[in-house]
């Protein structure tokens, strides 16, 4: 009779531990949030030579499962350049609920964002592109490798993407389309 009432014991003890664990969702604050969205076409234009760069974007949104109760959203956009006819160039965008990595065909990476509550390590700014102002772009550089064929910066906007690259040699691609 001692046995099943350990069994029991044993079972009740397990069911009680295990309601107090809730499920956490660590979802991207609203003001985060990109507007672009899958399949997306977007016209960047180098006024200094009128050279025009053409971007199909592929955005996914989904949960991480780090755990059995926590789940962080996670979006990924790819910029891949239409321009060029080669599987090269892929901007590809890795946007959480706490930080934004930025990199060129996944090898080439840029500064990071961090931000909580509306801080963030690399200082905001607005910026002008052809006529429409773009309020906290970030700007993030590429010190770790030295080419002119590959932007040197970025300016990245939570909520619009990429708004502008540049380059070393003075090439600066905006952002045409909204």
């Amino acid at each position: 009779m001692k046995t099943p009432f350990k069994y029991l014991l044993f079972l009740l003890l397990a069911v009680i531990s295990s309601c107090g664990e809730k499920d956490f969702f660590d979802d991207i604050a609203d003001e985060h949030r990109p507007l672009i969205t899958d399949n997306d076409t977007l016209v960047f234009n180098d006024s200094t030579n009128n050279n025009t760069d053409t971007f199909h974007i592929n955005f996914r949104d989904y949960f991480n499962i780090t755990d059995s109760y926590y789940y962080s959203e996670i979006i990924l956009i790819f910029y891949q350049n239409l321009s060029t006819k080669r599987n090269s160039n892929l901007f590809s965008i890795y946007q959480g609920s706490m930080s934004v990595v930025l990199s060129i065909d996944s090898k080439y990476d840029y500064d990071r964002i961090e931000y909580t509550v509306n801080q963030s390590n690399i200082q905001k700014q607005d910026l002008l592109v052809r006529g429409v102002m773009y309020p906290n772009t970030y700007m993030l550089n590429q010190y770790r490798f030295d080419t002119d064929t590959l932007p040197k910066t970025v300016y990245y906007s939570l909520k619009h993407g990429i708004i502008r690259y540049d380059y070393e040699d003075g090439r600066k691609y905006e952002l045409v389309s909204k």
